[in-house]
């Protein structure tokens, strides 16, 4: 797997640091396909990846959108096939910590 950009690496971390300032999250790291499953088995609260493919979630955003997770871009924005990051939650609080976590990082 290529190394993320040094800009795009530092945005991210950026976004960290939101989080841990504004929320009491419990920080885990896993692939991506994971980590979106786990939201939608409901074992997880909520995921933002920041770069993926396809491939590597569409599955499990299919099973998110079934069991009713909120799934969208990293900004908020609606998800669809050509999205290359995707932040899925199991409710509209957890979504909206991690699109302002996102945007608090990313903010071109």
């Amino acid at each position: 797997t290529p190394e993320l950009p040094d800009a795009i690496r530092d945005n991210y971390l950026e976004s960290v640091r939101w989080l841990q300032k504004n929320t009491d999250y419990v920080f885990a790291s896993f692939n991506s396909s994971l980590s979106f499953l786990y939201v939608a088995l409901y074992r997880l609260d909520g995921v933002m990846n920041i770069a993926a493919n396809l491939w590597d979630n569409a599955a499990s955003v299919f099973l998110a959108m079934q069991t009713g997770c909120i799934v969208t871009r990293n900004d908020g924005s609606t998800w669809d096939i050509h999205a290359q990051s995707g932040t899925i939650a199991v409710d509209s609080q957890t979504h909206a910590n991690l699109v302002a976590a996102y945007k608090a990082g990313f903010n071109d």
